[in-house]
């Protein structure tokens, strides 16, 4: 592109924000061939999205291309909005594309009376099995042709961010903004699902009081604006598909509303059963873990504070100087003990979770494990539950539970062939689903552009981290990231320098938030000969990464071979190798099989139904 092309362009600087738009950026692009100015804002794609805009930024095209750590929605955009220079800034997703009529329009806009400070502008989606909306279809015309310094975004806003003007606004006339995302109903529903957590945060922290009758009345009032009002019947069943999802995000952030005020509230629970203790009193429990730091200590974490969220009074007895301390700690009141056998704590310790039981009246008493569940006292005075993530060997640890929660249906099978009598219930895990900013690559000397594979984990025999890495060494250019930290870290190093692939292996260390190094990943991989479930596996479809696993218990639970991931045997090297490499070659696979895994995690893993079970739970008397 030639300096006079660049000077006879429009004054427009267009500012896109985007992660992963390898896919959607080209057309984005391309339509904005007459602006003098594109800032591109990237928050840490990891697909092709960096090469294929310096392509175009070795081509010519005036294209400033800068990384910014997520902000949210609105803090992302105003953030791009700042690095604008031209006198006009036009906001543009990645997904979306100016039509003709509208970049024809474009030099009349910009001539408008110094007193009009922006346009708004039609958009029209894309929906599977009909197009393009047609024009007789009404949408929502939104600001995004804005006066440099004459506009600026509400940071309050969480979801459906727009500037702020200072001044005048028009609609043009004519044109539309083209948005080209096609999304299955699957994923429709994870984004409506998503948007309407963002809506009703963004609600709840202005102050806005729960409607109770907005989930009756706001889903057909929002489908009947949008299919007969709107026109969407013009479209036929696809028309119907759009305006019952709307109906759905309305539903979702009327109910959640709703529910963050109820949660906020102390709750009240059964007083008849509980002896009419009242509301004043919030519910109690007591947890006794002596576990040191993997995947479970994780789901601990991520559990206590889901309960205190939920205004649930905790007191925790748990190891000396664990890392993951300062993570509970405003959730919890902490007591720590080593419980030895040859320790004063191992005689006392007992002694005082009787008597903090008798003191605290709490509704449940929760041991993690086996070692654990040995402190747990003969107190009768509510349910006492021990929470396995694992296969006994038998059960005497278990004298004084009540109940045993499982984390996979074959745990609770297996309890019951080895003579459990008592209770048992299925509860399993659930992770942190936020997305992430990815860590920089070079910070771990890996290149740009390579496939990574990454696992986590305790160094032991088990992980299987030493297969991992002769199948990663079957695969040239292929880097592979390992976090965690164990006894069997040495042995993975001396094989991997054997292997010769030492330069092509990074071993990570614990790894206090491992989101990053996953965010920045391309394949995830769970090699474990023995996993009762598999916490890692949900971390790694958090960031929508695909995942290869074995066929260990929990994983052959809840994941399906090509659906939401790829299941290799146990052992076998070759068809990790080989797993791996479909991933790598084939991207429609990848994606397809990471979408899978993250609907799975929403709809099976989630955090509400997962602390809700557990909440019901302690609300039994023995």
């Amino acid at each position: 592109m030639t300096g006079a092309a660049i000077m006879s362009k429009l004054p427009i600087s267009a500012f896109i924000i985007c992660l992963n738009e390898e896919a959607y950026l080209s057309n984005c692009i391309e339509s904005l061939e007459s602006c003098a100015e594109i800032v591109i804002v990237d928050s840490g794609s990891t697909d092709g999205t960096a090469a294929l805009v310096q392509s175009y930024i070795e081509k010519g095209w005036p294209i400033r291309f800068l990384f910014e750590a997520w902000r949210g929605y609105a803090g992302q955009k105003q953030f791009a909005l700042e690095q604008c220079t031209q006198p006009w800034c036009l906001n543009i997703d990645a997904d979306e594309r100016l039509d003709a009529p509208l970049q024809e329009l474009l030099p009349t806009l910009l001539a408008a009376p110094v007193e009009t400070v922006g346009w708004r502008v039609a958009r029209r989606p894309y929906l599977i099995g009909y197009g393009y909306t047609p024009d007789r279809v009404r949408e929502r015309k939104n600001l995004r042709l804005i006066r440099k310094g004459r506009g600026a975004y509400d940071l309050a806003q969480k979801v459906h961010e727009g500037i702020v003007p200072d001044g005048k606004v028009e609609a043009a006339a004519t044109g539309s903004l083209l948005h080209y995302r096609p999304l299955v109903i699957d994923e429709q529903i994870l984004k409506e699902n998503k948007y309407s957590t963002l809506k009703a945060d963004q609600q709840f922290a202005a102050g806005k009081p729960p409607r109770g009758y907005k989930m009756i009345f706001s889903p057909p009032l929002y489908f009947l604006r949008l299919y007969f009002r709107n026109g969407l019947w013009r479209c036929g069943f696809p028309g119907f598909i759009e305006a019952a999802t709307g109906a759905v995000y309305a539903f979702l952030t009327a109910a959640k509303i709703y529910q963050r005020h109820a949660l906020k509230r102390k709750p009240n629970f059964d007083d008849m059963e509980r002896g009419r203790r009242g509301n004043e009193d919030a519910m109690k429990v007591h947890h006794y873990h002596f576990g040191k730091d993997g995947g479970a200590e994780r789901f601990f974490v991520h559990l206590v504070n889901a309960l205190a969220r939920r205004g649930v009074e905790q007191t925790a007895v748990i190891r000396p100087n664990r890392l993951w301390r300062k993570d509970i700690e405003n959730s919890a009141k902490l007591i720590e003990s080593n419980f030895r056998n040859l320790s004063t704590d191992r005689l006392l310790l007992p002694l005082k979770v009787m008597r903090n039981a008798r003191r605290d009246k709490p509704d449940a008493l929760f041991s993690w494990a086996t070692r654990a569940s040995r402190l747990m006292p003969n107190y009768k005075g509510c349910i006492k539950i021990s929470r396995l993530g694992d296969y006994p060997t038998n059960l005497s640890y278990f004298k004084n539970t009540d109940v045993l929660v499982c984390n996979t249906p074959g745990i609770g099978e297996h309890v019951r062939r080895i003579g459990w009598t008592r209770g048992v219930e299925v509860i399993s895990n659930f992770t942190n689903t936020e997305r992430v900013a990815p860590i920089d690559r070079a910070s771990l000397d890996t290149p740009e552009g390579v496939p990574v594979v990454m696992s986590m984990g305790r160094f032991v025999p088990r992980k299987g981290f030493a297969l991992l890495t002769e199948a990663v060494a079957k695969l040239p250019g292929v880097y592979l990231w390992l976090a965690g930290d164990g006894e069997e870290r040495e042995n993975v190093e001396k094989l991997a320098a054997d292997l010769g692939v030492l330069d092509r292996v990074r071993f990570l260390g614990w790894q206090k938030d491992t989101r990053p190094f996953l965010a920045a990943a391309d394949i995830f991989v769970m090699p474990s000969s023995h996993e009762p479930l598999g916490n890692v596996i949900l971390e790694a479809w958090a960031q929508e990464k695909p995942v290869v696993s074995s066929r260990s218990e929990g994983p052959s639970w809840f994941m399906q071979d090509g659906e939401n991931g790829l299941l290799a045997d146990i052992g076998d090297v070759d068809g990790f190798s080989r797993a791996i490499e479909r991933l790598i070659n084939d991207k429609a696979l990848a994606a397809y099989v990471a979408a899978g895994g993250h609907a799975t995690l929403m709809q099976q893993f989630s955090e509400d139904a997962v602390a809700g079970a557990y909440i019901e739970l302690f609300k039994r008397k023995p």
